[in-house]
């Protein structure tokens, strides 16, 4: 499907991901569990908090809130 990476639809961004990405993306290579990296459809301030706890080097990918996509967070 051809479509602008963008939209300014949370809603549609997670219709994208349930439709389209949530069987193919980010399991454990070998196995059918998510790797425990990825967090999904969380907000930038949900993965802040989550890292909070985590050292230098810590990460995890999460769903975009604004476009069509992934997100990596850190903390340095």
């Amino acid at each position: 499907m051809c479509r602008s990476l963008s939209t300014s639809s949370r809603d549609e961004i997670i219709r994208w991901f349930k439709e389209e990405q949530t069987l193919r993306v980010c399991l454990q290579q070998g196995e059918s569990r998510v790797a425990p990296w990825f967090h999904g459809i969380i907000t930038r301030e949900e993965a802040e908090d989550l890292l909070k706890s985590g050292s230098a080097g810590s990460f995890l990918v999460r769903v975009s809130e604004r476009i069509f996509g992934y997100v990596l967070s850190y903390r340095t």
